[in-house]
């Protein structure tokens, strides 16, 4: 049995297609409470309409998990803290 997986990052800064949109909002909710849930798929593209850089991870070209990055001083105002998601890093033993 092959348990390799062909894990990928790959860049994007122009909000993605509708359908990869439904799958990164899709996985962020799924997430919740350790990402702050989403109210809709406009609300999520209004994030990477003010986001700095913006990461996708793939695994065998599907995408598993994603990346927005904010600049200091960004519009962009978080319920979900940095301490706290670190708090489920250090639990994860990541």
């Amino acid at each position: 049995m092959n348990n390799k997986s062909n894990l990928e990052i790959a860049i994007f800064k122009d909000i993605p297609k509708e359908d990869t949109l439904e799958t990164l909002y899709s996985l962020n909710q799924a997430n919740t409470p350790e990402v702050g849930s989403l109210s809709s798929i406009d609300e999520l593209k209004n994030l990477i309409e003010l986001s700095a850089l913006n990461f996708f991870l793939l695994d065998d070209e599907k995408i598993v998990g994603f990346i927005i990055c904010f600049k200091e001083g960004s519009a962009y105002q978080s319920p979900v803290s940095y301490t706290h998601l670190r708090a489920h890093e250090t639990e994860a033993d990541l």
